[in-house]
């Protein structure tokens, strides 16, 4: 990858960390759910247990009225999923760059390296490899 595109790719990984992160401070400051939509009539609006959320002013059509309902959940279901998702993905090339570590480790014979060295450098790496993926398999 270029030094171009890794700044790219990089400037794009901090506007969706941004985006994400202004997603999760709205959602914290919002009233506690669960949401529920009341429609009569032509107005509606949404209450939770405590309160009224939102009012609704004719006319209220009720798939938006049901869309902003089920953000209130829908969102912090997404913020858990995405953010169990990223998690597995990182320890996922955390394992993957240790089994290159071992593989790398197994080929290496270096100027002043005795076969024993190499051999050990390599077992320890594949030990924390084997490791590292049994941990992440928990």
């Amino acid at each position: 990858m270029s030094l171009v595109e890794r700044g790219k790719t990089e400037r794009t990984a901090k506007a969706l960390e941004q985006r994400i992160s202004e997603i999760a401070e709205r959602e914290k400051k919002a009233t506690k759910g669960p949401w529920k939509a009341i429609i009569e009539g032509g107005s509606a609006w949404i209450e939770s247990e405590k309160e009224t959320v939102l009012p609704f002013f004719p006319p209220a059509k009720g798939s938006n009225v049901s869309f902003v309902t089920h953000a209130r959940m829908d969102i912090p279901f997404l913020l858990e999923a995405l953010a169990s998702e990223r998690s597995s993905a990182m320890k996922e090339a955390r394992l993957d760059e240790a089994e290159q570590c071992a593989q790398i480790a197994m080929g290496m014979t270096g100027p002043g390296n005795t076969p024993e060295q190499c051999q050990g450098y390599s077992d320890a790496c594949r030990d924390i490899a084997k490791a590292l993926r049994k941990r992440g398999k928990r």
